[in-house]
């Protein structure tokens, strides 16, 4: 169930690596008159001139915990966010919390450092970028790719297995249990009865429908290994010693867009920021006062020898493979 699996992770890195992730900014100022008249909230007033608190006379809307809200992810854009929820207090509480410390902070004059002047320009810069892109992918151009992927064929679709399983603690009452299995053993009642993984004992030992390719490796390989409607010889996890049965095999289902969504999403914005920075490198006056050197620089600082207390390299230390379900 992916796009070109290497192809998304490499997206998602780009992304990553260009924008930083940010929740949401405000530029506060402090009120320099401390007697400033509060503004009262009239009766007709539209929503968006709502006062949710006031701090000293700075003002605190409605609509700025609403802006909040989805800036982190808890209103969908255009919703109203109830003033009656926990979730309003939580983030006017948030706002008001952040006003205080940002009047404190311009008290002591710390807006006026040069790094901070410096790291609000640039994320300034970003959340504008980050806007700019957003509004070359919406949601038509979304549901377009996936229409255009799913009639194209593009999606690589493999097959599914319908798995159950039976987890002991030890390798010996693994094997011991299979002995005594035969061919009108019903691996769901034994698995009932016998197994300790409390999460899927009472279904049966049922997992679903497991794709060998997104599989833990352990798992992928038993069933792999076992014949359809067979069952596994032991092998290890960190929960314990597991046999499966492999009951059925289909194939992979379509994926729906909403599954698809992220992925898509971040292709098409890396798409579009390509695409936007080849015009907008093409169309300014770019003077670089030094040449663009490339490698690997983040590796280069990544991957630099540890340093004792005396200026001496430290050996990196050697830890075990620790196989994962």
């Amino acid at each position: 169930m992916h796009l070109k699996q290497t192809e998304t992770r490499n997206i998602s890195r780009t992304i990553k690596s260009i924008f930083v992730s940010v929740g949401a900014i405000m530029l506060l100022s402090a009120c320099e008159d401390e007697q400033a008249i509060l503004i009262q909230p009239q009766a007709n007033a539209s929503d968006d001139a709502v006062i949710a608190a006031t701090v000293d006379g700075y003002v605190i809307y409605v609509s700025d915990v609403e802006l909040e809200a989805e800036g982190q992810g808890v209103l969908l854009p255009g919703r109203k966010l109830d003033p009656d929820t926990p979730e309003f207090t939580r983030i006017l509480n948030s706002l008001i919390d952040d006003h205080l410390l940002s009047r404190e902070a311009e008290r002591q004059n710390l807006d006026k450092d040069p790094a901070i002047e410096h790291r609000l320009k640039v994320i300034r810069n970003r959340l504008l970028g980050n806007l700019l892109l957003s509004q070359g992918v919406d949601e038509a151009s979304i549901e377009k790719y996936y229409e255009t992927s799913i009639n194209l064929k593009q999606l690589q679709l493999g097959e599914e297995y319908r798995v159950r399983q039976i987890v002991l603690p030890t390798k010996e009452a693994a094997q011991s249990m299979l002995k005594q299995m035969n061919a009108d053993t019903d691996f769901a009642v034994l698995a009932s009865n016998r197994s300790i993984d409390e999460k899927t004992r009472l279904e049966g030992g049922d997992l679903g429908f497991v794709n060998p390719e997104t599989a833990p490796l352990a798992l992928a390989n038993a069933i792999k290994n076992t014949a359809m409607g067979g069952v596994s010889q032991p092998f290890e996890t960190r929960k314990g010693w597991v046999v499966i049965k492999v009951e059925e095999k289909r194939p992979e289902p379509l994926p729906t867009l909403q599954e698809l969504r992220p992925q898509i999403w971040d292709f098409l914005i890396a798409t579009e920021l390509e695409r936007l920075l080849k015009k907008l490198h093409k169309d300014a006056t770019i003077i670089r006062s030094f040449d663009e050197v490339e490698g690997p620089i983040m590796d280069a600082f990544t991957q630099a020898p540890e340093i004792d207390e005396d200026g001496n390299p430290v050996e990196p230390a050697v830890s075990a493979e620790t196989e994962s379900e």
